[in-house]
């Protein structure tokens, strides 16, 4: 389980992208509540899938 940085840049439905390091890892989410915010520690497992790497199972950390 790798921790990072969410930052969300959409409204509505899209991508979001977590910063690990000095990589910005993109993720789907269902939907937002405003134009970008960002989650200061989530975790996430990394899921790599021939080109893209992806984050999957993202929660706030506890």
């Amino acid at each position: 389980m790798e921790v990072g940085i969410i930052t969300v840049f959409n409204k509505i439905a899209g991508f979001g992208y977590i910063k690990y390091g000095n990589l910005l890892i993109k993720f789907h989410i269902r939907s937002t509540h405003g134009n970008l915010f960002t989650y200061d520690t989530v975790n996430f497992d990394i899921n790599y899938d021939n080109l893209e790497t992806t984050a999957i199972n993202v929660r706030k950390a506890e």
